[in-house]
């Protein structure tokens, strides 16, 4: 799948940025995507991009700020499944926040 690195990046973005799980990040991209009608390799691609290029639009900042804070308030479940895992997922050395 071509989208799959993309949306990796995005999930180890929020996780080095907010200091997420790996299930909490992909939560808080699935909502963001759902409540923005966007797709979500395209709002991957969009998060990426944004670390170097142009800042995301107020609308998906707003609706990824919520959904960031609700997933760092929600609790991990042991019975949930897990979220989807690649064996290429970059390990992140340093970020930063800039």
């Amino acid at each position: 799948m071509q989208t799959r690195p993309a949306i990796d990046l995005a999930r180890g973005i929020l996780m080095a940025t907010f200091s997420l799980t790996p299930e909490a990040a992909w939560t808080a991209l699935v909502t963001t995507s759902q409540n923005t009608n966007t797709k979500l390799h395209r709002l991957a691609e969009d998060l990426v991009n944004s670390v170097h290029g142009p800042v995301l639009s107020e609308n998906v900042r707003g609706h990824l700020g919520a959904a960031v804070a609700k997933a760092k308030q929600t609790p991990p479940q042991p019975d949930a499944a897990p979220a989807p895992t690649n064996s290429m997922t970059p390990q992140w050395r340093t970020v930063s926040s800039q």
